[in-house]
């Protein structure tokens, strides 16, 4: 019989060398012929809205916190045990299980965090008494078997088969989407209201400047042009069976 174990501690650093840049869109939409059967939208209309100062969106993303830096640490937790038993002399049978724990990820200081579509609000995890976890179930019940048989049908030939489940133990997975997201990450975009306006904010305008808003009570209104990335309440970790 054997049995072991793995604890592991990652980081994921990101530095925005163009913090604070921004996009003009000009999909020409302004410029074209809005009525039925008319030409569609090529290359010239987007010019000629780029000539008029005419965008049909425009994008920013500013990360207002540590200087243009985000920073996510996790801890990863598994056990296994396994054992094989021979059966006759050609036929072993192999079997084991792993237990896989993968906590929430956080960052210095605090957690991440996590939207409320009930309320609009992102609660930032680990900020004035809100738990670090911003309440997500992470599952310490995820068990992995396996099972096998190697047949030995003659001195030289061995049939093998097997059988088991495994959960992804990349937190990536999960935790990318969550991460940076706002306010650590201030990612704004005004668009049009239809194809064939413009957003309302001439080119010569220049992109509006973004507020920072002020986390200390530990929960943020989500403004309506900004967007966000959460995760459900119950996350449950992708797995592989093979």
């Amino acid at each position: 019989m054997q049995f072991g174990g793995q604890i592991t501690r990652a980081n994921f650093n990101h530095f925005e060398l163009g913090n604070a840049t921004g996009t003009f869109t000009f999909d020409g939409g302004v410029t074209t012929l809005n009525a039925t059967g008319a030409p569609g939208t090529n290359q010239f209309n987007s010019y000629a809205a780029f000539l008029l100062g005419l965008p049909s969106s425009i994008a920013k993303d500013f990360i207002p916190f540590n200087g243009g830096r985000s920073i996510m640490h996790w801890w990863q937790y598994s056990a296994f045990v396994e054992d094989q038993w021979r059966l006759r002399s050609n036929l072993t049978f192999y079997y084991g299980v792993s237990w896989n724990y993968f906590p929430f990820g956080a960052q210095n200081g605090r957690g991440l965090e996590r939207y409320s579509f009930d309320t609009n609000q992102v609660e930032l995890c680990g900020v004035n008494h809100n738990p670090m976890n911003c309440g997500y179930d992470i599952s310490k019940t995820d068990f992995s078997p396996a099972a096998g048989i190697a047949y030995q049908v003659a001195h030289n030939f061995v049939v093998r088969a097997g059988a088991g489940l495994s959960y992804d133990p990349e937190p990536l997975a999960y935790l990318r989407d969550i991460f940076g997201v706002y306010p650590d990450t201030l990612s704004e975009t005004i668009s049009s209201v239809d194809s064939h306006s413009a957003n309302g904010i001439p080119l010569a305008a220049g992109i509006p400047a973004i507020s920072v808003p002020d986390i200390s009570s530990g929960f943020v209104t989500l403004p309506p042009t900004f967007g966000i990335s959460t995760l459900t309440p119950n996350y449950h970790r992708d797995y592989v069976e093979s």
